[in-house]
């Protein structure tokens, strides 16, 4: 077993583990893709896993964090990140910073 699964996914593609339950990003990361064989389970199968990005209040530089978070959201990230397994959220809450 992995402590995290950067060392399960090391461990599934040197062949020291049988098997691996990895992210589905890190299965099509270059690095990975088409080294061995690979089953994606249903996201009917399990809870969603949601991941979250904020602008801390504090944050000395909210303009850029903004700038980021804007970049995100572009038709080219978004498409980025559906090629790697990532499934943006349909409407994103959006609080002002």
């Amino acid at each position: 077993m992995g402590e995290n699964i950067s060392q399960a996914a090391q461990f599934a593609l040197s062949g020291d583990a049988d098997a691996g339950l990895l992210a589905l990003s890190l299965t099509l990361a270059p690095s990975m893709a088409g080294k061995g064989r690979s089953f994606e389970i249903p996201p009917s199968d399990y809870p969603p896993i949601d991941q979250a990005c904020v602008i801390l209040k504090s944050s000395q530089k909210k303009q850029l964090a903004r700038q980021l978070l804007d970049y995100l959201k572009k038709p080219d990230m978004v498409a980025l990140m559906h090629r790697y397994g990532f499934v943006p959220p349909e409407n994103s809450a959006v609080a002002a910073p």
